[in-house]
């Protein structure tokens, strides 16, 4: 069963906030928020009417059930395509390690949108980014769409570089070698030789970041 600090987490990632950007909003630190999601302090009555003006079902975060309004909604996406929220950070920056593949919600898509990007509806997963080398096509805190079952380096994708995720874009080089290219101008390209190629994974095509297709 899903906790308080859980379901938290899943709507302020549903806005598309770092915690840092949330508690900002809130007046509190990033400990403080981290602390609320983790479940080792419980929230004020303050913070709970400012999550509310901020659009949020309290008493869904309460107690995991919505208003009658929340629980219509939800009905209405019977007809869409689910697709598992993970609790993930892929580095769209120097990479970011991840201890575990909790599912923290499902989120709902249009399966007449994943079926014009001819999208494998069951090797879909979601995730958050960290970091800002594709910014600003992808900036910190978005939740990108990714699609398992796509593999060949042509475009946006998730990989595992080491230990570490990254979302770059691929391409495979005459000689077999893999680029991999930052948005941000910031970040130089990196060069894996085909020697190297071993300490690289590419994990699935980045189909679309908050509604926005890439």
């Amino acid at each position: 069963m899903d906790s308080l600090g859980k379901r938290l987490r899943s709507e302020r990632l549903k806005l598309g906030l770092s915690q840092t950007e949330f508690g900002e909003k809130l007046g509190i630190t990033k400990r403080s928020q981290m602390l609320y999601e983790g479940g080792q302090r419980l929230p004020r009555a303050d913070y709970l009417v400012g999550i509310a003006e901020m659009g949020i079902d309290v008493l869904f975060v309460l107690t995991g059930r919505g208003t009658k309004d929340n629980q219509d909604a939800v009905a209405g996406t019977q007809d869409c395509a689910t697709v598992p929220l993970y609790d993930i950070e892929a580095a769209a920056g120097d990479g970011a390690l991840f201890d575990n593949e909790t599912i923290i919600s499902h989120l709902p898509f249009d399966p007449a949108w994943l079926s014009e990007q001819a999208a494998s509806v069951s090797q879909l997963v979601a995730l958050t980014v960290v970091g800002d080398s594709m910014a600003d096509t992808l900036n910190s805190g978005d939740i990108v769409l990714v699609d398992r079952s796509k593999t060949r380096p042509d475009g946006v994708f998730l990989v595992r570089v080491g230990d570490a995720l990254r979302i770059k874009r691929v391409q495979q080089m005459a000689g077999g070698a893999l680029s991999l290219v930052s948005d941000n101008n910031r970040y130089q390209p990196e060069l894996v030789p085909p020697e190297r190629l071993g300490e690289v994974e590419v994990l699935g095509q980045v189909l679309g970041s908050l509604g926005r297709v890439i």
